[in-house]
C-alpha cells in the first residue's frame, strides 16, 4: 500500500474515475483511486475532467479517508475521513474545463467536527451561480490574493500590472527617476519601486504570508526569519505560479481611466488600458466590477518648510534611494524618523560625514546634544525651522547645520 510522504495527500475514492486536479494526480488501483500531490493544494479549486461530473452521483455521500495535509495555519495535520458532497460548477482561470468536486472534511484526528473546512478544501458555499467579469488593478500582494479568491468564485478575471512581473513594491528596481529626485515633474521617468538594495522585512516571515500558503524557508533561498526583499518577491511569485494566476495577468499594462457606465439598466465599468512605452496601443473594455489593488509607496510625499525652494543643496526623496555610496563624505539631513528614516540613516552613516535626523515624534527624554550610532556621527533634531540660501538648515530646538543633502524620508 502506497503511503503519503510528508507534504503529500492520499484520498481513496471509488474505482473507475480518472482525473487530474491542480497539482494533484489521480491514478487507479485495485482498491479504488489514489490522489497524490502537494497536500496544500485546494482540492476543489481546480477544474477536473468531465468524468467526475458523470459519476458525481456515485461519489455523493461516500466517505474518503487517510488524508494528511496542511491546516489553514500551515501546520501538518491528519484527517481521518471526509465526505464528498457532489459536483460543483465549472470554473475559469485553470488549464482544463469541467466540473470540480466539493469535498469537506468532517473528522479531524478522529474527532467529529461536522462540516469543518481546512486549508486544503474548497467549501461549497463559495460556489456562486453568477459569473462576473472583473478587472483587478495591480499584481502585488493584494492583487494576487484578490485574483485567486475571485477565480475560486468562478469569475472571469483580468489583472492589469504596469511592470513586467508580479510582486508590486517588493520587486527591486535599481533604476531611479532620472534627475528629478523629488518626483515633482509629471513628465518624469516613472519608477514604481521604492525598494532599496539592503531592505529587509521588519516583520517575521511567519506573519507575512497568506494564511493558507505559509511563507516557509526554501532550499537555496534567503531562509532568515526577517528576509530581504528578494525573498518576499520570490514568495509572491511562488504564490502566483502555484494558483495559476500568471495566465490572467496582463503585464506592462497601465490603467489610464476607470469610469462607470450604464448598459441595459446595469451598471458596469469602462477600463482604458495602455501598453507601457507604446502610446498608441490603447484598449477599452467593460467589466462588471473593478478591484483597485495598486497599493502605495510609489508617489513621493514631501516635507514642507520655509526656504525649501531656494536652498542650494541636493534634495531627494527616499523613493529614489537605492544604496549609500553617493552620500560618501557628505553632511546629510534626513527628514523623518519613522521606519525608512531610521533605517536609511544608519546605512548612510557608514559612509557619510554627518547624518542629522529631523523628526516630529521623538520621546520627551531624547537628548539632541549627544550623537548616536556606532560611528558617533548621527544627531537627532526636532522639525526644520527653515533652510537658508547659504546651505544652512535651522531646527526648531535651536540647532543648525551646514548640509550638502536633504533626504525626505516622508512616505509615499
Amino acid at each position: 500500500m502506497w503511503k503519503p510522504s510528508t507534504g503529500a495527500a492520499m484520498l481513496t475514492l471509488c474505482p473507475g474515475i480518472l482525473c487530474s486536479l491542480n497539482g494533484i494526480h489521480v491514478t487507479s488501483s485495485s482498491s479504488g483511486l489514489r490522489v497524490r500531490g502537494r497536500a496544500h493544494c485546494h482540492v476543489a479549486s481546480a477544474s477536473v475532467s468531465t468524468e467526475i461530473a458523470k459519476n458525481s452521483a456515485g461519489l455523493r455521500g461516500r466517505t474518503i479517508g487517510c488524508v494528511r495535509g496542511w491546516s489553514s495555519a500551515g501546520r501538518s495535520q491528519s484527517f481521518s475521513s471526509a465526505t464528498c458532497f457532489g459536483a460543483m460548477k465549472s470554473r475559469s482561470g485553470f488549464t482544463s474545463s469541467g466540473n470540480g468536486v466539493d469535498i469537506r472534511w468532517i473528522k479531524t484526528n478522529g474527532d467529529d467536527t461536522s462540516n469543518q473546512t481546512a486549508g486544503v478544501v474548497y467549501p461549497s458555499k463559495s460556489c456562486k451561480s453568477k459569473s462576473c467579469k472583473v478587472a483587478v488593478i495591480g499584481a502585488g500582494a493584494a492583487g494576487l490574493v484578490t485574483a485567486r479568491e475571485l477565480l475560486r468564485e468562478g469569475h472571469d478575471v483580468i489583472v492589469f500590472e504596469q511592470t513586467k512581473s508580479v510582486g508590486g513594491v517588493w520587486v527591486y528596481d535599481p533604476e531611479i527617476e532620472g534627475d528629478d529626485l523629488l518626483g515633482l515633474s509629471q513628465d518624469r521617468k516613472r519608477v514604481h519601486s521604492s525598494m532599496y538594495a539592503s531592505l529587509r522585512t521588519n516583520l517575521p516571515r511567519e506573519i507575512m504570508g497568506y494564511t493558507d500558503f505559509p511563507f516557509l524557508p526554501r532550499d537555496g533561498r534567503d531562509g532568515r526569519r526577517f528576509p530581504g526583499h528578494a525573498e518576499v518577491a520570490a514568495y509572491l511569485q511562488d504564490f502566483a505560479e502555484f494558483y495559476h494566476l500568471l495566465d490572467c495577468v496582463q503585464f506592462s499594462t497601465s490603467v489610464d481611466y476607470v469610469g462607470s457606465c450604464k448598459d441595459q439598466n446595469k451598471i458596469s465599468w469602462k477600463v482604458r488600458t495602455r501598453r507601457r512605452h507604446q502610446t498608441d496601443d490603447v484598449k477599452e473594455e467593460q467589466f462588471d466590477a473593478v478591484v483597485v489593488c495598486n497599493g502605495h509607496y510609489s508617489q513621493p510625499k514631501l516635507a514642507e518648510f520655509p526656504g525649501s525652494s531656494s536652498w542650494p543643496g541636493v534634495q531627494m526623496h527616499s523613493h529614489n534611494y537605492r544604496e549609500p555610496s553617493s552620500f560618501t563624505d557628505q553632511t546629510v539631513v534626513v527628514i523623518g524618523n519613522a521606519a525608512s528614516g531610521e533605517d536609511i540613516s544608519r546605512e548612510i552613516a557608514d559612509v557619510a560625514k554627518e547624518v542629522h535626523i529631523s523628526g516630529r515624534t521623538w520621546s520627551a527624554s531624547v537628548d539632541f546634544s549627544e550623537p548616536i550610532g556606532q560611528h558617533g556621527n548621527i544627531w537627532r533634531h526636532s522639525t526644520i525651522e527653515c533652510a537658508c540660501e547659504d546651505g544652512t538648515v535651522l531646527f526648531a530646538e535651536g540647532g543648525c547645520v551646514s548640509a550638502d543633502i536633504i533626504l525626505h524620508c516622508t512616505g509615499a
